[in-house]
C-alpha cells in the first residue's frame, strides 16, 4: 500500500513519505485522446537517482467512450531541483500553465498549488510506455499530454484567463 505525504506538500515540502509505484496500477485505459476528471492529487515522495522530491499523483477517471469509468494515474514532479532532467520542468510548466494554475505569462518563481488540479476535466493523450522490469518487457498505459481542461465543479471556478489550449508537447510554456 502506498504511503501518502500531507496535501500540504503540494504546495510546500513538509514530511516525507515513501512511495511504491508498484501498488499504483493504471488500468488497462486504450492509447489515445480521452476526456478526462481528475478526481484526486495526492503527494508523494519520490527517490530519484541524485536527490529527493516530491511529485503530486493525480488521479484521472475517464469521461466516455469504451474506457469510460476506468483510472489513469500521472505523476507531475513539484520540486525543482539543480539535478532534475529538463524534462520534468518542462513537464511542470506545461500541465501548470495548460490548467490554468499559473498565468502564460508568468516568470520566475511562482508557488502553485497542484491541489486545485481536482474538479477538472482534461482531455488527455495516453500513450504506451514501454520498460523491463526483472528482465521482462512491459508495455502499460501512460498520461503523456494534458491538452486542455474544463472546470466543472463550483470549486473549480471561472477558467483562469492564463489557461493554454495546445497540441503540441511544449510550445505553450
Amino acid at each position: 500500500m502506498t504511503d501518502y505525504a500531507d496535501d500540504e506538500t503540494l504546495v510546500a515540502s513538509p514530511a516525507l513519505v515513501e512511495v511504491k509505484f508498484d501498488d499504483i496500477d493504471n488500468e488497462d485505459v486504450s492509447i489515445g485522446v480521452h476526456k478526462a476528471l481528475i478526481k484526486k492529487v495526492k503527494s508523494q515522495k519520490q527517490n530519484w537517482d541524485k536527490y529527493t522530491g516530491y511529485q503530486a499523483l493525480v488521479m484521472f477517471n475517464i469521461l466516455e467512450g469504451k474506457d469510460k469509468g476506468k483510472t489513469i494515474y500521472d505523476r507531475i514532479p513539484v520540486t525543482p531541483h539543480e539535478e532534475e532532467p529538463d524534462w520534468m520542468m518542462k513537464k511542470r510548466l506545461m500541465i501548470a500553465k495548460r490548467t490554468g494554475l499559473i498565468s502564460r505569462e508568468s516568470k520566475g518563481t511562482e508557488p502553485i498549488n497542484w491541489k486545485h488540479l481536482e474538479g477538472m476535466m482534461v482531455t488527455i493523450d495516453v500513450t504506451p510506455n514501454e520498460y523491463e522490469k526483472n528482465g521482462v518487457k512491459i508495455t502499460k498505459p501512460q498520461v503523456s499530454q494534458y491538452k486542455s481542461y474544463y472546470p466543472v465543479t463550483e470549486s473549480a471556478g471561472a477558467p483562469p484567463a492564463g489557461a493554454a489550449k495546445s497540441n503540441d508537447a511544449y510550445s505553450d510554456i
